[in-house]
């Protein structure tokens, strides 16, 4: 298992995840006005949380200005970012929920380094 993902090709340090995806049976019920019961099932989503660490100027990885833009992306027709896991499984997927940055920095000392750790969650539907 590698320590790290990558976004649309852009590297990114996992600190913690769970590398095994979260499924999810979307589904709704409802009663008609005869009295039957209405169930519909949506396609299953799987989601991944990823704790990315971020340190600034580390060329090998990718910035958080980076994920910023990928975060921030909002095209109605591609929506969707190629994320290749730890285990080198390739995904279609969206990012949800909020994206959450914590400055590490002065809890670890190193000289001229900014560690910043970003949580983050990708969902897709089969």
């Amino acid at each position: 298992m590698q320590d790290y993902i990558t976004i649309e090709g852009y590297k990114f340090r996992v600190l913690k995840s769970n590398a095994t995806p979260v499924t999810s049976k979307n589904r709704k019920y409802s009663v008609t006005l005869s009295g039957k019961l209405d169930y519909q099932i949506a396609p299953l989503t799987y989601s991944w949380s990823y704790d990315l660490l971020i340190q600034k100027g580390n060329a090998d990885y990718a910035s958080l200005d980076e994920l910023r833009t990928l975060y921030k992306t909002h095209d109605p027709d591609s929506n969707y970012f190629t994320l290749v896991d730890q285990d080198s499984d390739t995904h279609e997927v969206i990012f949800f929920g909020d994206m959450r940055e914590r400055n590490l920095s002065p809890y670890i000392e190193h000289d001229d380094c900014t560690y910043i750790v970003v949580t983050i969650q990708l969902r897709r539907t089969t």
